[in-house]
């Protein structure tokens, strides 16, 4: 039997594995949809070994500039390929010869080396959007989420669902004395949800295990088999390290339970990577931040990619007003769907950890028809937003999702590609570039608008009076030099190749600002303008329409309507004697 044509491939995400000499190649796996000619889709795993990215160092003839460029053209660089594991030597080679080698961060220094900073992940799923540009479908996604036992907080019950299938392992002493567990558990899961059983045709699959490895192993074994592109779980951070200390519980090392089967040994890997828990505010004091803006991701060689629903749901919305009572599973639901997990009327009293300890010993086949809600309704939710599916790839385009929470990253990934269509290449940062004292910081911005600022006059709201200039306005503005980073800079077009000069100090004479704009006063005449003043004056810049005559007459010491006025009667009278 021949077998199917295949006619285009999407990368749904590729990872990254470091060769080692005599033990492995540099290494890619990609996670593909490969589409046939009769237009089924199949997941498939790829091992890419020792690909090739591309960097870029200036030609020497064009070697004259001591600052970094944030781009160059290509005619002036010279263009060579390494695998990720040797990019660094392979740069330092063309840089500076053999010696002490440098590593990657300490080589983007140099004013000639350009297009490091995209990722040889970014590259390949870029490639495969050149090459299968029509191909372009929703990822699959699959709901996850697990229980622990009150008394030992091991595992006791994990379910997953992906398509028409839900998988839940129950361990065995949960639902000790129910000889019929796994037909009484499907028969109250149709009492309580099922509206949601029924609408979606799913097929439940229950099977009681002795041991909370099996339930680990079990689950994880058919998402290898079913290989979705996404396992989404709400509030990754409680699940992924209890999992884990499941797998190690059981002396056996992570690596082997999340990494798909097929792949040789060497190349199955594991991390679980906390995302940043603290932001740095502007007045260079740490806050702790909240779960749902917390980013966290699994390094693994998996067909799927696992991430937080959470996460996803308010990154997505980013521009969003805070959701009222939080981003917990429970409010989300009602928010969006108009339903809210499983409650019980026998268990109305008790709340928090005492509800599941209740639940847990007195109505254990209840609590797990809990547990299949939870993913269930998780489900409900994605068919509903397509969050997962749909818009956190789109927004992501070819940065990998371990990045997504970075606005710069994703403007920058973009970017790249963008200038090398235009004939240039992007620059590298510089890590060692050292920071000018007088240059204005992060601090003290805060400041309240006078209503001078502001050209445009405020509303008309006298009745009596129609048409009478007020100074009450409709609308605020809160401009956050933080956050607003890289909106702003977009926005502004700013860069080093559209920089002339930036204004360190402005000296004046506030004593005669008229004479210090017609001519020059001595620099004991010259005093600095205040900080506050800077501040109070060039916040506005980016976010309204700001008051040039007071602005100049502040910053640079013009003259008002009324100097204005003096010095043309007096040139007047000049003229006239």
């Amino acid at each position: 039997m021949s077998s199917k044509k295949i006619v285009g491939r999407e990368c749904r995400f590729a990872i990254h594995i470091q060769g080692k000499e005599g033990y492995r190649d540099d290494t890619h796996i990609v996670k593909e949809a490969i589409h046939f000619e009769d237009g089924t889709i199949k997941p498939n795993l790829r091992v890419v070994k020792n690909f090739e990215r591309p960097y870029y160092i200036t030609k020497k003839f064009y070697r004259n500039h001591k600052q970094k460029k944030s781009w160059e053209e290509l005619s002036k660089v010279d263009v060579y390929k390494s695998t990720e594991t040797d990019l660094a030597k392979n740069i330092q080679a063309k840089l500076y010869g053999y010696g002490r080698q440098k590593t990657l961060r300490e080589l983007s220094s140099s004013p000639y080396l350009y297009g490091t900073y995209i990722s040889s992940t970014s590259i390949i799923k870029h490639e495969y959007k050149i090459h299968f540009p029509d191909y372009d479908t929703p990822y699959t996604v699959c709901g996850l989420d697990i229980e622990t036992s009150t008394i030992d907080d091991t595992i006791n019950v994990i379910t997953i669902s992906y398509k028409d299938k839900v998988y839940t392992a129950v361990r065995k002493d949960l639902v000790e004395g129910h000889l019929t567990a796994e037909e009484d558990i499907v028969k109250k899961c149709h009492r309580y949800i099922g509206d949601v059983l029924e609408n979606r045709k799913l097929k439940l699959e229950i099977q009681i295990l002795d041991k909370e490895i099996d339930l680990v192993i079990e689950t994880f074994r058919r998402l290898h088999r079913w290989k979705p592109d996404f396992v989404s779980i709400w509030n990754m951070d409680f699940d992924i390290p209890e999992i884990e200390k499941a797998i190690r519980r059981a002396g056996i090392e992570p690596r082997h339970v999340f990494s798909d089967p097929s792949l040789p040994d060497n190349l199955k890997v594991y991390q679980y990577k906390q995302g940043e828990k603290h932001k740095l505010t502007t007045s260079g004091k740490y806050s702790p931040l909240e779960p749902a803006d917390q980013w966290h991701s699994v390094y693994t060689s998996s067909s799927f990619y696992i991430v937080d629903a959470m996460c996803v749901y308010k990154r997505v919305r980013v521009g969003a007003p805070k959701v009222i009572g939080g981003y917990g599973l429970d409010n989300i639901l009602d928010k969006e769907l108009k339903r809210r997990k499983l409650k019980f009327d026998v268990a109305d009293k008790y709340t928090g950890l005492a509800w599941h300890d209740f639940m847990q010993r007195r109505y254990p086949l209840e609590y797990v028809v809990y547990n299949i809600w939870d993913v269930l309704s998780m489900m409900e939710l994605e068919h509903k937003t397509s969050d997962i599916s749909i818009t956190l790839p789109t927004n992501a385009g070819v940065t990998d999702f371990s990045r997504y929470n970075s606005s710069s990253r994703l403007v920058c990934d973009d970017f790249h590609f963008y200038l090398l269509n235009k004939g240039y290449v992007l620059g590298t940062v510089d890590p060692e570039e050292k920071v000018d004292n007088r240059l204005l910081g992060l601090k003290n911005w805060i400041v309240v608008l006078q209503p001078n600022m502001l050209s445009r006059k405020g509303i008309d709201i006298l009745e009596d009076v129609p048409g009478y200039p007020t100074n009450i306005f409709a609308y605020t503005f809160d401009s956050d030099a933080t956050s607003a980073y890289p909106s702003g800079i977009e926005a502004t077009n700013l860069s080093r190749e559209t920089t002339k000069r930036e204004i360190i100090d402005i000296d004046i004479d506030i004593n005669n600002s008229i004479n210090a704009t017609r001519e020059m006063v001595s620099t004991e005449d010259r005093n600095k303008i205040k900080r506050n003043v800077f501040n109070h004056n060039n916040i506005n810049i980016t976010t309204s329409d700001v008051n040039s005559v007071a602005y100049c007459k502040e910053m640079f010491g013009f003259p008002d309507y009324e100097e204005m006025l003096e010095m043309f009667e007096k040139e007047n009278n000049d003229s006239s004697s």
